[in-house]
């Protein structure tokens, strides 16, 4: 093989390289990544049974989509939990009065806390309660 041939071919995979590693497929709208994001969400805070309305999406724009995913993760929560607390947001922390089926009610302490997995998710534990 004479050198011009090889340096030809060598030219030419080194520019078919370079151009399909120049090729980027176009990323998604905000619009549509957000929406996907609130659908995420949606699928892990409602029961297994219920993640069919988390793509069950109604509206005409994608704000709408998400206004709806967000009252499906509400009405779930609200389904979820007793609805006989009053909270006050301090800093990380959340503090509940919550009433016991038994009468007295008992205040208890929740943290918000970044998840370990270094995802941007976090975390609502309780911190402390009082028995």
């Amino acid at each position: 093989m004479r050198p011009r041939a090889s340096f030809a071919i060598l030219a030419a995979l080194l520019a078919a390289t370079f151009a399909l590693a120049c090729q980027r497929s176009e990323p998604k709208p905000l619009g549509e990544r957000l929406l996907e994001k609130a659908i995420q969400r949606c699928k892990s805070m409602v029961r297994k049974s219920a993640q069919a309305e988390c793509e069950d999406l109604d509206g005409d724009t994608i704000r709408d989509a998400i206004n709806g995913l967000h009252r499906t993760m509400v009405e779930h929560v609200r389904a979820d939990f007793r609805s006989d607390a009053v909270c006050w947001k301090h800093g990380p922390y959340l503090v509940c009065d919550v009433e016991m089926r038994d009468g007295p009610s008992r205040n208890s302490l929740y943290r918000l806390s970044s998840r370990d997995d270094g995802s941007d998710s976090q975390v609502l534990s309780l911190w402390s309660q009082e028995w």
